[in-house]
């Protein structure tokens, strides 16, 4: 995440929060641990679902939010998401977005069911977490898995169209993409799609509301 992103959140976030930064093994960015709450080190590359139960490990909030490094927030983009989770039947709220082009003030938003940023409480992930289970690999469909899993609680999963934000996309993984990780999201997918699809369709291919 850039100082930029981290800077757009401090203006934008109307509600407060702690923020909390993991720093791993492929993430170069180390001078801008300074500028979160809190950060914490992971020795090697643990992967994102990892990365993220670690995160939540460390906070002391109800209300968790997740995002990618790569998301740029506007204004109060965080109201709608945090006061929906108020409502008990809803399990995840998720932002209303733009993606991968610089020119997104002239893009129509989209509501997606989507890992790069979503917000839960902490109650509901202590019921169906950790994100990191027993997958073959250590990143990818977590976010879908967990989604799936809130649904199996009889929760919603809702997006929220006046929380706006800009998800420049793969602002992580085209650094780190090779064929062994390519072999590991197939391996993933595998499962995920083996565990799921009996009971809900794959939430992959759902993105958009």
């Amino acid at each position: 995440m850039s100082g930029k992103c981290i800077r757009k959140i401090e203006r934008n976030t109307c509600n407060d929060f702690e923020s909390i930064g993991v720093e791993c093994q492929y993430n170069n960015e180390y001078q801008i641990f300074n500028l979160f709450d809190k950060y914490v080190r992971a020795n090697n590359n643990i992967g994102n679902a990892a990365m993220w139960d670690l995160g939540i490990l460390h906070s002391s909030n109800d209300i968790i939010v997740l995002m990618d490094n790569d998301v740029f927030v506007e204004k109060d983009w965080d109201k709608e998401m945090i006061d929906k989770l108020s409502d008990n039947s809803i399990g995840v709220t998720f932002p209303y977005s733009v993606l991968g082009t610089d020119d997104y003030r002239a893009t129509q938003y989209r509501g997606r069911k989507d890992g790069f940023c979503f917000a839960f409480r902490k109650e509901t992930y202590n019921k169906v977490g950790p994100f990191l289970q027993n997958q073959p690999f250590h990143s990818y469909y977590e976010d879908d898995n967990f989604f799936m899993e809130v649904m199996k609680l009889g929760l919603k999963l809702v997006a929220c169209e006046s929380s706006r934000v800009f998800h420049k996309g793969q602002g992580t993984t085209k650094q780190m993409m090779n064929i062994e990780i390519k072999d590991g999201i197939e391996a993933n997918k595998k499962w995920f799609e083996e565990k799921w699809e009996k009971e809900y369709p794959c939430l992959t291919t759902q993105k958009v509301l």
